[in-house]
């Protein structure tokens, strides 16, 4: 736990810091008067282990710096996003995975999460808040099926995906036999957000 407290004092800092250069560099003086153009901001792969968004969740807690990453290693710092998936706030399912019982346990409480509460992502470039779906179930560890991208039912072709989260946590608690989940969509007052 001590590790964890560490690791996330120093990952916020480097979150904040790149928010910072993240909005002084998708910004520009325009040519002609004194306004500014907004520019989309240019995003580079994410080096394992480094900052990339956070997470809160006032219900049951949860306040932490998100990683890049979900070896061994990186959950140890904090919540690791699955690099396969989407970041928060994209078209598809994105997914994130912590410890429940040790390295701080950022997802200790996630079975009492209930279907409409909301979880905040903050990412570099924007805050984006996701209501919780479906109540927590367990799956194998080895059911993948959850991490993968959330299609439209409304779309005939199946191409069209849903901007959705997907939590991971071990289950049940102090025990590796499961995995506990928890999914959400993004708020419909958000979706104009979504890339």
């Amino acid at each position: 736990n001590y590790f964890a407290a560490k690791s996330q004092n120093k990952l916020r800092d480097q979150f904040e810091q790149a928010i910072k250069e993240t909005s002084t560099s998708t910004t520009k003086p325009s040519d002609t008067n004194s306004s500014t153009t907004t520019l989309p901001p240019v995003v580079d792969a994410p080096i394992t282990g480094s900052a990339i968004a956070s997470i809160r969740s006032d219900k049951i807690g949860v306040n932490s710096i998100v990683v890049s990453g979900t070896d061994k290693g990186t959950l140890q710092k904090g919540p690791g996003h699955y690099s396969k998936t989407p970041l928060p706030g994209q078209f598809g399912n994105s997914a994130i995975a912590g410890h429940r019982t040790t390295y701080g346990a950022p997802f200790n409480r996630l079975d009492e999460l209930e279907i409409g509460d909301k979880i905040v992502i903050k990412t570099l470039t924007d805050t984006f808040t996701y209501k919780v779906m479906k109540k927590p179930f367990p799956v194998k560890p080895s059911d993948v099926s959850v991490i993968e991208p959330t299609k439209d039912p409304s779309d005939p072709t199946g191409q069209k995906l849903l901007p959705t989260l997907t939590l991971t946590t071990c289950h049940p608690k102090f025990s590796a036999a499961q995995r506990l989940i928890v999914q959400a969509e993004l708020s419909t007052d958000d979706l104009d957000k979504a890339t």
